[in-house]
């Protein structure tokens, strides 16, 4: 846990609790002196289908016209030392996954092999 708890505690959720998975994030630096935050965007691309062309078999690919968007589905602001804690507390995490699943999405078996965002190349 980020506070160095060891034992679990109850956790009562709220009612306008969300949990989504993300097609992607952003992140932010909030530098509003004397204070900084750093801002997590998650976002998902969404399909909505517009029109359709009967004349096409079902599973052609141009049968189905559809729009695409960017939708912002939550954030989260966290202070510096907080923002930190995270992330460590995440690499830390994914490191230790088993070595089939790290080696499926290309993870490293130690923190300090971590270099920046690999799927930028």
């Amino acid at each position: 846990m980020a506070d160095g708890q060891s034992d679990l505690r109850s956790i009562t959720k709220a009612p306008d609790f969300l949990a989504c998975v993300p097609d992607g994030f952003t992140t932010t630096i909030l530098n509003r002196p004397p204070d900084a935050a750093i801002q997590i965007n998650f976002w998902n691309v969404d399909g909505t289908p517009e029109s359709e062309n009967p004349a096409l078999p079902h599973e052609a690919l141009g049968r189905y016209r559809i729009s695409e968007a960017t939708i912002l589905r939550a954030a989260i602001r966290l202070r510096p030392d907080v923002g930190l804690q995270l992330a460590v507390n995440i690499l830390r995490a994914l490191t230790g996954l088993p070595d089939e699943i790290r080696i499926r999405y290309g993870l490293p078996k130690e923190i300090h092999e971590v270099q920046g965002n690999q799927n930028a190349k």
